[in-house]
């Protein structure tokens, strides 16, 4: 396009752009070398290159009117899988930095690769420290000497417990500079030649005569200076920092080597003898940081760890350290964690399940003990043999019953003596012994060769598959669950919080029924003909319990549905925990937290019903197969929530039962309380 052709508001454009350009300042001071400047919010890179707002002082730079820099990476380049590098710029207003202008000083030639920092932080959560009292316990009683991680200092005077609060405006009335107030590099400018602070520190003064007044600051401090030192702040401690809630949570505050870090880059320039800084790292402004301590020890022989520390601002961190010979991974709430120490122990632990998968073998040794344990089952299954050898002798023992069911033969080899006794009678072909009732099985999706598959007939509640791997089960629509107080919760959406009476298990005192059933215990079990789907159902979040229940509980429910043949619909989750301030809830504290549900359940699209004979052995089945997958208590009867509602639940807080209409033990029907404790 010529000239001519092109609009006449872009030529104005053109020609204004030229005029700013030619009446800069810094046009007509600039030199080759090395400035300072200050960072400019708001100003994103009209040409969308990624570049940093800012402006130089000593060259009469405007922040209204500020130069774009190109960031001067250490590392990069290009190839034919794109470009690369390193990148890292302050995303703050008032950050000095260092700058030049390449090819002899041209303006469009403007990078930056360097942040002026006198007070470096490198640790995410702040640097460990004397506690401050403030109400949560911490620096009292036994935390009395326990150390807290600090609040960062954003200020250099603070740390050498001067006051920086405020300017004389005075100073000079027509420095531009002086009525701003941002980092110390803005009122530099407004100060003498001789104290523009090229050693790095400035040097705040009234007319630079009164020495006894003077205060050492630092550049990228946020707070003003003035010239008052006021000695009653130097011994003032630091707030603690936010952070020390997420260890008290994991549970690693108290722990010098996992929790609290000293790394610090001045931390060895305290030492009665300084010695060489010995931290190094990277720290963004959300916390993230990546610390690498090579340790030292300080005046009272204290060893601080060699280190290398990887951490979310949240806390969830990988912990590398050479002193103590260990490896440390743990999530920001303490839920799981991974430790090798010293002497090769690894430790595993998961507040949720944890699963393993091999595709081809897993092979388990121990040169001396495996013990295994659990708190309710312990389930193997072989597609094909099962084998058990010992070089010495095999014992089995049971508090209760022991059945062995053969689909074939069943084979007794014993090399000397054979001895049976009972306290009863011994019965030889006859009567009919009772069968084992085997195992639940589900099946799960799997990933084979990059394709989707299955795999069926697992008795695991998870079944850890090649990426993609599904995970996490369906959320409800609408998690909310604070209530208004008003007629409505969450600005009108979903109604208010209103009692449930079926909603779960209260003390029951009302003695049982004097017959039941004559075929209650009895009832076979069937299997129906669902999918084994399990969904929330539509509208869920208009419930009075609207939360997502725990992934375990969704698994169990999967697990009993697939092994029952039904589909389950979900109508009643979690819910606040008891005394959370508007909490939106009901009934006991089995629901908790996710810890129960209330569900339907479905056979070829039915909704089965407890008080149908027809009905019964499913309903069994999915009750008898959720106990087997996990499920600590189960209500289900006659007159329980409609005699369609059943409520399944993993909540650790509350005795393991079952219970029928009355919400209580001695009203659960027979075959209820044979699927849970026969």
């Amino acid at each position: 396009m010529s000239l001519e052709e092109k609009p006449a508001g872009h030529l104005a454009k053109s020609i204004k752009r030229e005029r700013r350009k030619q009446e800069n300042p810094v046009q007509r001071n600039i030199e080759s070398g090395i400035y300072h400047a200050i960072t400019v919010g708001g100003k994103p890179d009209p040409e969308g290159r990624g570049r940093l707002a800012a402006y130089i002082p000593k060259l009469g730079g405007d922040p209204d009117n500020p130069l774009f820099f190109q960031y001067a990476s250490p590392f990069a380049g290009a190839n034919g899988s794109g470009s690369y590098g390193f990148f890292s710029t302050p995303p703050d207003a008032g950050v000095t930095i260092l700058v030049f202008f390449a090819d002899n000083g041209a303006l469009s030639e403007g990078y930056y690769f360097a942040s002026v920092q006198e007070v470096p932080d490198v640790a995410a959560g702040g640097v460990a420290g004397e506690a401050k009292p403030d109400g949560t316990g911490q620096g009292e009683g036994s935390f009395k000497n326990q150390p807290a991680a600090k609040a960062n200092h954003t200020e250099l005077s603070k740390s050498r417990g001067t006051d920086t609060s405020v300017i004389d405006k005075k100073m000079d009335s027509d420095s531009r500079a002086a009525r701003r107030n941002v980092a110390t590099d803005t009122k530099d400018s407004g100060l003498s030649s001789k104290l523009d602070g090229k050693d790095g520190i400035v040097r705040v003064t009234k007319g630079a005569e009164d020495k006894e007044d003077e205060v050492v600051t630092g550049r990228n401090q946020r707070t003003a200076s003035n010239n008052k030192n006021k000695t009653d702040k130097r011994n003032e401690l630091a707030d603690n920092h936010p952070r020390n809630v997420n260890t008290a949570v994991q549970g690693i505050y108290a722990d010098p080597v996992r929790g609290q870090t000293t790394a610090s880059p001045v931390r060895n320039a305290s030492y009665k003898d300084p010695k060489p800084n010995s931290v190094y790292g990277w720290k963004t402004p959300g916390s993230n940081a990546i610390t690498i301590d090579d340790g030292s020890v300080d005046d009272d022989g204290y060893v601080h760890p060699n280190q290398i520390r990887i951490q979310t601002g949240s806390g969830a961190s990988v912990i590398l350290d050479g002193t103590n010979d260990m490896i440390y991974m743990i999530n920001s709430t303490g839920s799981g964690w991974v430790e090798i120490g010293a002497a090769g122990e690894v430790m595993v632990y998961g507040q949720g399940s944890i699963s393993m998968r091999a595709e081809k073998d897993f092979n388990l040794r121990a040169d001396q003990n495996i013990n295994v344990e659990a708190g309710n089952n312990i389930n193997f299954k072989a597609g094909n043999d099962f084998h058990i050898n010992a070089e010495d002798q095999t014992h089995i023992k049971s508090g209760g019953t022991q059945f062995y069911t053969s689909g074939g033969a069943n084979h007794t080899n014993v090399k000397t003596n054979m001895y049976v006794t009972t306290g009863g009678i011994l019965h030889l072909n006859g009567p009919k012994a009772a069968i084992s009732p085997g195992l639940s099985t589900v099946s799960h999706a799997d990933v084979q060769n990059l394709e989707s598959t299955k795999i069926d007939e697992s008795i695991l509640s998870t079944m850890v598959s090649h990426e993609p791997m599904l995970r996490n089960k369906t959320a409800p629509a609408n998690n909310s669950s604070q209530s208004s107080g008003g007629s409505t919760a969450n600005d009108g959406t979903i109604p208010k919080t209103t009692q449930d009476p079926s909603s779960s298990v209260v003390n029951d005192t009302t003695e049982p029924p004097e017959e039941q059933l004559t075929n209650d215990t009895s009832i076979e079990e069937q299997v129906g003909n669902g999918s084994g789907a399990v969904k929330y159902i539509s509208g869920f979040s208009s419930q009075t319990r609207n939360k997502a229940i725990q992934d375990r509980l969704f698994s169990i429910l999967e697990s009993a549905a697939a092994a029952s043949g039904v589909d389950v619909d979900i109508f009643s989750g979690g819910q606040d925990p008891k005394g959370t301030p508007n909490a939106r809830r009901t009934g006991s504290i089995r629901h908790d937290n996710g810890f129960a549900a209330d569900v339907w359940i479905y056979s070829n699209g039915k909704k089965l019903s407890t008080a149908s004979n027809a009905d019964l052995p499913i309903i069994k089945k999915f009750c008898s197969a959720a106990f087997a997958a996990g499920a600590l208590s189960i209500g289900a009867a006659p007159g329980y929530m409609g005699s369609v509602g059943i409520h399944v639940d993993i909540a650790p807080n509350s005795p393991a039962t079952v219970w029928g209409a009355s919400h209580g033990f001695a009203s659960a029907p027979g075959w209820l309380k044979q699927t849970k404790f026969a």
